[in-house]
This record gives structure tokens, C-alpha cells and sequence, in this order.
């Protein structure tokens, strides 16, 4: 079981194996509700991390990689989420941006295969940022304030 404390920052490498998604649903609501956030809010913050996790497996990792997964709070009451695949990937932030920002804008509520990580970093947080990392990793963050 993952173990993770709100205030101070926590790095956590989890292997890229979906089955591991319970513990990292599960660690992410631990320091959820350590930040003061509502059920509500660390609901659907869960779905967040749920949906980058599964990304990260899905498409930024090999067999046998790891994922770094971050969690902070700062100062300014604002919540930092980090997720880093586990090798490198060929598409550029700016093309993976591209993709989730035209998946942001053709959304219906008839066709949502494919778009969950748009229509909820949309809807539930206050901003995500894409950067490639020297060893060819993408780390997506996003940020949300209480």
C-alpha cells in the first residue's frame, strides 16, 4: 500500500500495471483529504489521477517501467499533481497539448471514447502544464487551489 502525507511534497515510483490503480486511487485520496478538500472535490480529483495513470501505463510506458507520481501543497493552498511515463515518449508536449485541447473542443456528451483526461482537466482543475524531461519523458502536472 502507498503511503502519502499532504504538506510536504511526496514522490512515489508505482509500477506501470494498471493493477496498481487501486493503490494510487487509493494513496491520492489519503493526501486529498489531508489538504481540506471536500468529498466532493477529491472525488472527482481522483478521477483526475485515475485518468493520468491509466494514460501514463497506456501510452508513456513499457513493460517492467515505473511511473513517478508527485503530490504537494503549497503555501497558497494550491494542490501540485505530477505524473512522469515510464520511458520516453515520441510525441512533443505541444502535439499532445494539440490533441487534448481539439478533444476539449469536440466534446459531446454522445462521444466521450477517448477524451476523458480533457473533459475532466477542463471541468476539475485549474490548469495542467505537458514538459518533456531531458531523459525523453513526459510529465504532465496539473493544479488545482482549495
Amino acid at each position: 500500500m502507498l503511503s502519502i502525507m499532504a504538506s510536504a511534497a511526496h514522490k512515489l515510483e508505482v509500477p506501470a500495471d494498471l493493477a496498481h490503480s487501486a493503490e494510487m486511487r487509493a494513496a491520492a485520496q489519503t493526501f486529498f483529504k489531508k489538504t481540506g478538500l471536500d468529498d466532493r472535490w477529491i472525488s472527482r480529483l481522483i478521477l483526475v489521477v485515475d485518468e493520468l495513470f491509466m494514460n501514463a501505463v497506456k501510452y508513456g510506458s513499457n513493460a517492467g517501467d515505473n511511473v513517478m507520481i508527485e503530490l504537494s501543497q503549497d503555501t497558497n493552498k494550491v494542490i501540485h499533481f505530477a505524473i512522469t511515463d515510464g520511458c520516453a515518449s515520441n510525441i512533443s508536449p505541444e502535439k499532445l497539448r494539440a490533441k487534448i485541447e481539439q478533444h476539449q473542443a469536440s466534446h459531446t456528451p454522445e462521444k466521450t471514447s477517448g477524451r476523458g483526461l480533457a473533459i475532466i482537466t477542463k471541468s476539475w482543475t485549474d490548469g495542467y502544464e505537458i514538459e518533456k524531461l531531458s531523459d525523453g519523458k513526459l510529465k504532465i502536472s496539473f493544479i488545482k487551489s482549495i
